[in-house]
């Protein structure tokens, strides 16, 4: 029984039997005492005669007796643990079956609610509250090489209340990469457009309300239909070159219209250059423009390309400061569904954006962002520049709450509505789930 006992605790974790396993080791100590003494007790003739000797038998058979019962106790109890042992390395491949398939599905879902107010001249938009974003993502991973993230915003259209397919992509690496240094990742679908960093940057993390504007006028919509290869140079440094459609999905000349109108495609490339206190790139794109049938006449053909320079840099003068720029410089007609005649044909284009955020702790930061816009330099009274101010704070760690202030100034509306400058002022909560 005693070796039985052994047994079964020997297959029952230490950390599950420990105190059993002493007990168990104490009480065998015990009986090969106790037997020692009963056998030299037999061995000395004494017991038929001697009554003190027939009861120190007595005494050793009693504690032999309750050893004997304690040690099925423990036997039972070990026995037990053994079985429930047993059933947990049956169930347990499917249980680890089941964690790895949880592990391989991530969500980064977050919803915007905000109240705007605003004096803008011509704009048809309303002093009101409304979802901003609904947006719902999930990243699959297929194997340990392969993934798809797939992204859905249920807030789009003029009254926030459409869904529109945001991300849908599928990422396959190549070759895995090492230490300091980037593997070759192969990304195709509809994905984010790699210029600057500000088009790429999550809407959840932006300091400020919106995008800068030359961003959202010629890369309305931020994303793509394409293919782009990324690969690791050397030590912090990612190169990428890609193929996509010449317009993203919600420019104003795309929309309604088949993707890759006039079977046009675009080349998209650079490099960027990330440290734990920085990240610099340069980028570019070359394509052309289709073809648009406006409302009065049709807008030809032209070819488009920009250039993107940028930088971050986090912890200057004080680790709580980040500082971020970006400068674009290129060519392309701004884009309009009824295509105005001095917007026809193509023009030098350039824009920047210089960002300080002063983060106070983890709940309370302050941004403030400097933007220019000339959709075509040198040439008509069309400049734009704002000034945006921003509080955030973080109610919880998933929870945000977002105070702006934006003071903008567009000649482009002075003509129309003898009124160039305007604000708008943005109350918004986030919260990610």
């Amino acid at each position: 029984m005693l070796a039985c006992a052994w047994v079964a605790l020997a297959m029952v974790p230490p950390a599950i039997a420990s105190d059993d396993r002493a007990e168990v080791a104490k009480l065998a100590a015990q009986a090969k005492t106790l037997s020692k003494e009963m056998g030299a007790l037999a061995a000395s003739g004494r017991i038929p005669q001697d009554r003190e000797a027939i009861e120190q038998l007595r005494r050793i058979v009693d504690q032999l007796d309750a050893i004997n019962k304690r040690l099925e106790v423990l036997e039972d109890r070990l026995n037990r643990a053994d079985e429930f042992i047993n059933a947990q390395r049956e169930t347990l491949p499917g249980l680890l079956r089941d964690v790895a398939d949880l592990r391989r599905t991530a969500w980064g879902s977050y919803m915007q609610v905000q109240f705007r107010a605003l004096d803008q001249p011509g704009s048809t938009a309303n002093e009101a509250f409304q979802i901003r974003r609904a947006r719902f993502t999930q990243v699959q991973a297929i194997d340990t090489r392969t993934s798809m993230r797939l992204s859905v915003d249920f807030a789009t259209s003029s009254n926030q209340l459409s869904a529109e397919l945001k991300d849908a992509l599928i990422s396959y690496t190549i070759t895995p990469g090492g230490k300091g240094r980037t593997g070759t990742q192969w990304v195709t679908g509809q994905q984010n457009m790699p210029l600057g960093y500000e088009i790429a940057r999550s809407s959840g993390s932006r300091e400020l309300p919106e995008r800068s504007r030359y961003n959202t006028t010629y890369f309305s919509g931020e994303r793509g239909l394409g293919t782009l290869l990324r690969h690791g140079i050397g030590e912090n440094m990612v190169a990428y070159a890609g193929v996509f459609n010449a317009l993203t999905v919600g420019d104003a000349e795309q929309r309604g219209l088949a993707q890759g109108s006039g079977s046009r495609l675009g080349a998209v490339g650079g490099f960027r250059f990330e440290t734990p206190n920085a990240e610099y790139g340069i980028s570019g794109f070359a394509g052309s423009r289709p073809t648009f049938p406006g409302e009065s006449s049709s807008s030809p053909s032209v070819d488009r390309s920009f250039l993107y320079l940028d930088g971050t840099y986090i912890g200057l003068f004080d680790p709580r400061l980040t500082l971020r720029a970006e400068y674009m410089r290129g060519k392309d007609r701004v884009p309009n569904s009824s295509s105005p005649g001095p917007n026809r044909i193509a023009r030098d284009t350039e824009g920047y954006h210089l960002m300080a955020v002063w983060r106070f702790n983890a709940r309370n930061s302050f941004a403030v962002r400097y933007e220019v816009f000339d959709p075509a330099s040198g040439v008509g009274d069309d400049k734009f520049n704002a000034v945006g101010l921003c509080y955030l704070y973080n109610i919880r760690p998933n929870m945000r709450l977002m105070f702006a202030s934006e003071f903008f100034d567009d000649q482009a509306l002075e003509s129309r509505y003898g009124r160039a400058k305007y604000n708008i002022s943005t109350v918004r909560l986030q919260v990610r789930f």
